[in-house]
């Protein structure tokens, strides 16, 4: 879609004109957003929703109106296609642009070792204690983050440290493809802390933490007393100069929310017994079990930053079951059909054609023939007039067998008498493969399913949920939204978790999260709604600004594959930066609706063993995506591979996420039926 221009024939007259002064103007440093005309949307999925019109004017909606309204002159023209309107998402807790920097622990003067030695506690130990940290100061949204941020409809995103028990304040910017100054909302939104703290020595227990975080704020309060007396001109000590402790008095006088990570019911209930302590305003990130006191957030309004962290999906073991029954019965009523197909076949004796025929005799049922006896096995046993007439053929009466084989009965028999498992089998009927009692597997099925409805739960009781992607991707937090969706969770409240939710918590709900006049030209236009599976983004704008995306027809198609599109096989694997000996090797299911499941072999590069590690992905259209999670000692490494399906191959690019940082690789994946790699898990 290329914006066209509505203009007066005077003006466009003098815009011809002024062209080549215009062509020698140097480029502006800040570009000012240009009227626009997003025409022919919808501001909802219903069939008989009507088209409207978008007017977007100095990086505001100027107004909506219907279609068939002219459009004004000067504004540039983006034609929506029928595409469905909606605002841009909020991602209101994620660690995407923000390094969050380990606290420094020592604050005081180093102690003398040619002193005496006082008993005396250091004044300022401050392992994992830094609230002065601020996100915008080393913000960084490059042009590859925001990019994808946009593509997954993302308009705004609170950027956020993490990881230490008071780590710092958030940042709202917008993925605009601009300076830091030109993308920033609010540079101080939210405190944020958790129940952890890097480095070593003291604090390193939960007991620890608390008592750190209790000793911080009581600092603080006593820092607050101390100047009010100098403000007061009272006796007493000039107070120090602390942005940390500071910031502690902007926290208990409640100016900022802290944002406290916690996962299970156990951490959430720690966290508001110490708000009450220090009657602090708290908010929730994680929650993956907060359904357990969902009652309590709700009577005392805590919002909860869901992140949608379930883990790997546990597999329902009756629905295992059921299918294992289902295929024994069906392979049984194939080889049912097989037997009777071949007693069929038997009867072809009575003609003496081949020895394929005089095997099928060992079935027993030939006995129409009257090629075998009760054993249907050689001519030895009862030759008949068909065998002497299939030994004319050149075949060994004996046997019964045919010229195609050669096979002597002595050879045949042979082989049939020996009872003797080979080695191969021996090893074969020794190997097992330990299975978990089913009673277990239930059981982790049952408790990932809470994991999952715990979004569905907090609803239901009235809490406010917001959805964010934490330290996951944002595909990768729309896929689990409509996961919810599919399962439970109202569509239309899971939009308000991505929209006007996060901008009212946020505090900018009068310039975000909705499609109003006056509001943020915000806006993105999907091909369908967003929670529905295999929408796509055709164009996004931030603060005024379009950006447009390409969408393939087949990619517009359902999320499904594309026709001729199937994965099912082995896949070699080519990075760009594989040194390893032995290539990855991809070994994929693929359903009908293009769900990939399987295996993928590989060399680690810690140890040079072969690993062999579950694969999940899906493909839409002729877009190929896989991850792989493992667990490499303490740490959490995600495989990720983006790609296109394009004569037999698929290709695209390989992210490797791991603690501290990421690498990316082009690679190519080619079929390879009949070569495989065995690792170990």
């Amino acid at each position: 879609m290329i914006p066209s221009i509505v203009c007066p024939s005077l003006a466009g007259a003098f815009l011809a004109l002024a062209a080549p002064v215009l062509a020698a103007s140097p480029q502006s440093t800040h570009p000012r957003p240009q009227p626009y005309a997003l025409t022919n949307v919808r501001l909802s999925d219903a069939e008989d929703a009507p088209a409207k019109t978008i007017l977007l004017r100095e990086g505001r909606i100027e107004a909506i109106v219907d279609a068939s309204e002219s459009v004004p002159p000067g504004m540039r023209i983006i034609d929506g296609q029928g595409r469905i309107a909606f605002p841009a998402f909020i991602d209101a807790y994620t660690a995407a642009g923000c390094e969050t920097p380990e606290p420094e622990v020592t604050r005081d003067k180093p102690v003398s070792t040619t002193g005496n030695v006082l008993v005396d506690m250091r004044q300022a130990n401050r392992k994992g204690i830094q609230p002065s940290f601020r996100a915008v100061d080393v913000l960084a949204l490059d042009g590859k983050v925001s990019e994808g941020l946009r593509k997954m409809g993302f308009g705004a995103v609170l950027s956020s440290p993490r990881g230490q028990l008071l780590a710092g304040r958030s940042a709202l910017a917008t993925t605009r493809d601009a300076a830091t100054r030109d993308v920033v909302v609010d540079p101080d939104v939210f405190h944020h802390a958790a129940f952890r703290a890097s480095g070593g020595g003291y604090p390193s227990t939960l007991m620890g933490y608390l008592a750190q975080l209790r000793q911080f704020f009581r600092d603080a309060q006593r820092h607050g007393v101390m100047k009010a007396r100098f403000e007061a001109r009272k006796p007493g000590a000039r107070p120090v100069y602390d942005a940390d402790l500071d910031e502690g008095l902007a926290i208990l006088a409640g100016e900022r929310r802290l944002v406290c990570e916690a996962q299970t019911s156990r951490a959430i209930e720690r966290w508001i017994r110490f708000a009450d302590e220090f009657g602090l305003t708290i908010a929730i990130s994680g929650g993956r079990d907060a359904w357990k006191v969902a009652d309590t957030l709700a009577e005392r309004d805590i919002p909860v930053f869901m992140t949608l962290d379930w883990g790997d999906e546990a597999k329902d073991p009756d629905a295992e079951e059921e299918k294992k029954g289902e295929k024994g019965a069906e392979e049984g009523e194939e080889s049912s059909g097989e037997t009777g197909e071949t007693g069929e076949t038997g009867e072809t004796g009575e003609t003496g054609e081949t020895g394929e025929t005089g095997e099928t005799g060992e079935t027993g049922e030939t006995g129409e023939t009257g090629e075998t006896g009760e054993t249907g096995e050689t001519g030895e046993t009862e030759e008949t007039e068909e065998t002497e007439e299939t030994g004319e053929t050149g075949e060994t009466g004996e046997t019964g067998e045919t010229g195609e084989t050669g096979e002597t009965g002595e050879k045949k028999a042979e082989q049939e008498s020996s009872t003797e498992p080979s080695d191969e089998a021996a090893d074969e009927e020794l190997s097992w493969e330990y299975e978990e009692p089913l009673g277990v597997r239930r059981e982790k099925r049952r408790e990932w399913l809470e994991k999952r409805d715990s979004a569905i739960r907090l609803h239901e009781a009235g809490v406010r949920v917001l959805f964010c992607s934490g330290t996951d991707k944002p595909a990768d937090l729309l896929k689990n939204v409509r996961t919810l969706v599919e399962n439970g969770f109202p569509k239309a409240a899971a939009v308000a978790a991505l929209t006007s939710g996060p901008a009212e918590v946020l505090g900018v709900d009068r310039h975000f999260g909705w499609l109003k006049p006056g509001h943020s030209a915000s806006i993105a236009l999907w091909t369908k709604h967003p929670l529905d599976e295999g929408a796509k983004v055709t164009c996004v704008v931030v603060d005024g600004f379009p950006y447009e995306f390409e969408v393939k027809e087949d990619d517009d198609a359902g999320g499904k594959p594309a026709d001729g599109v199937d994965l099912t096989g082995s896949w070699v694997i080519a990075a760009d930066d594989d040194e390893a000996d032995e290539p990855p090797v991809a070994t994929l299911e693929m359903d009908e609706d293009g769900k990939l499941t399987g295996t993928l072999s590989f060399t680690s590069s810690m140890d040079e063993t072969r690993r062999t590690e579950d694969v999940t992905g899906h493909v839409s259209g002729h877009d190929v995506s896989m991850k792989v999670e493992m667990t490499m000692g303490e740490f959490t490494v995600t495989i990720s591979f983006e790609g296109k399906f394009e004569d037999d191959e698929f290709s695209g690019e390989r992210t490797v996420e791991f603690p501290g940082g990421e690498r990316s690789a082009k690679f190519t994946a080619t079929r390879s039926p009949d070569r495989s790699f065995e690792g170990v898990r």
